[in-house]
């Protein structure tokens, strides 16, 4: 079974906008999922953090 960890209320940087109030969900170090918390289904047994309204931006995109 994977480990899942799910980080709740985060801003994720994209290329064309940023979600406000997102999650990142995180199966075996991969990411799983992102999206508006609303929209990431939360498997059983998922761990939860919280983001503290953090900014998360991927590593391959100029996003300054």
């Amino acid at each position: 079974m994977a480990r899942l960890t799910a980080i709740q209320n985060l801003r994720i940087v994209l290329e064309r906008q940023i979600i406000h109030g997102g999650t990142l969900l995180v199966a075996d170090d991969k990411i799983a999922a992102l999206g508006r918390t609303e929209d990431v289904a939360l498997p059983e047994g998922t761990q939860v953090v919280d983001g503290q309204n953090a900014y998360v931006g991927p590593g391959f995109v100029d996003i300054h």
